[in-house]
C-alpha cells in the first residue's frame, strides 16, 4: 500500500470481541459507527460519481436517523437526573419523580431490537460497497486533503451561524461537521507529519465531546418544552428547564470561544499547513 492509508481503518471493525452490554449501548454504538461511515464517505467524495455519493450518504444518514428516538429516550433521562441534583430540596424530590415517571415509559419497545440489526446490516452493506483506499491515490495528500478542507470549511461556517443565532439546530450543525473533520484527521494522522503534535486533535476531541454534552441537554429542553401534564405544563418540568435553559446559555459562550480557536483560519492555508 503506497501511500500508507488503511483500506479499513482500525475504527470501523464491526466484529469486536466486547459485546455490547446492553440495548441502549448497542444503538449508540451504531450511532458512532454512521458517523465514522460518514467521515470515510467524505474523504472518498472525490473519488466517487455524484450519483453513488448520495446514495450512500442518503443510506447513513437514513440509518442514523431511524436509530436517534431510541437514543434520544435514554440522553434525555441521563440529563433530567443530573440537572435535577442542582435544584433546592424541595423542588428535588418531585423532580425525582417526574423522572421515574418518564424512565417507566422508556423501555424498549416492540421491534426496536430488529430494527437494530437492520440497522447494523446495513452499515455493514454501505462499507462493504465503498472502494478501498490504495486503488485510489499513491500518496495521502491528494486523497484526503479536499475532503478535510471541505468538513473544515464547513465546520468553519456553521460556527459564524450558530455565533450568530444561538439557536440549539446551528449548534448541532456545527457538532456534527466538527465531528465529521476530527474522524477524518484520525484516519489520516499517521500521514500528516504537521499536526501540532496532536494538539488540533486533542482540541478537536475536547471541543466535539463538549458539543456533544450541549446538544444531549438540549434535547433535554427540547423534551421539556413540550411535555405537559394534562392541560398544564407540569411545574417540575418547568423547574427543570429553566435550570437547563441557564446551562445551555453558559455553554453556548464557552463553545464559541474554543471553536473560534480551532476555526480562525481559513479552509486552504489551515488544512495544507498540516501536511
Amino acid at each position: 500500500m503506497k501511500h500508507g492509508l488503511a483500506a479499513r481503518p482500525p475504527e470501523f471493525r464491526f466484529l469486536e470481541a466486547r459485546k455490547p452490554r446492553n440495548h441502549d449501548e448497542r444503538i449508540h454504538r451504531l450511532r458512532v459507527r454512521a458517523k465514522q461511515l460518514r467521515a470515510w464517505l467524505g474523504l472518498l467524495r472525490p473519488f466517487l460519481g455524484k450519483e453513488q455519493f448520495k446514495r450512500h450518504e442518503t443510506e447513513l444518514r437514513n440509518t442514523a436517523r431511524r436509530l436517534a428516538p431510541q437514543r434520544d429516550r435514554t440522553v434525555i433521562l441521563l440529563q433530567l437526573a443530573a440537572i435535577s441534583k442542582k435544584l433546592p430540596s424541595k423542588e428535588k424530590q418531585n423532580a425525582r419523580k417526574f423522572i421515574s415517571l418518564l424512565d417507566s415509559r422508556a423501555a424498549p419497545r416492540r421491534g426496536e431490537h430488529l430494527a437494530l440489526r437492520r440497522a447494523g446490516a446495513r452499515l455493514k452493506a454501505v462499507l462493504k460497497s465503498l472502494p478501498r483506499a490504495e486503488s485510489l491515490a499513491r500518496d495521502a495528500r491528494p486523497f484526503s486533503e479536499p475532503g478535510l478542507r471541505w468538513s473544515y470549511q464547513h465546520a468553519r461556517r456553521a460556527l459564524s451561524r450558530a455565533a450568530k443565532s444561538r439557536k440549539n439546530e446551528d449548534f448541532h450543525r456545527l457538532r456534527k461537521h466538527a465531528k465529521y473533520f476530527f474522524l477524518q484527521l484520525k484516519i489520516v494522522e499517521q500521514k500528516l507529519p504537521h499536526l501540532d503534535r496532536g494538539q488540533l486533535l486533542r482540541k478537536l476531541d475536547s471541543f466535539q465531546d463538549d458539543l456533544g454534552k450541549y446538544h444531549d441537554m438540549a434535547l433535554a429542553q427540547d423534551f421539556l418544552e413540550t411535555a405537559e401534564t394534562s392541560k398544564r405544563r407540569s411545574k417540575d418540568s418547568c423547574n427543570l428547564r429553566r435550570r437547563l435553559q441557564r446551562e445551555l446559555r453558559r455553554k453556548q459562550k464557552r463553545l464559541l470561544r474554543k471553536g473560534q480557536k480551532i476555526f480562525q483560519e481559513k479552509p486552504r492555508p489551515r488544512v495544507g499547513a498540516l501536511y
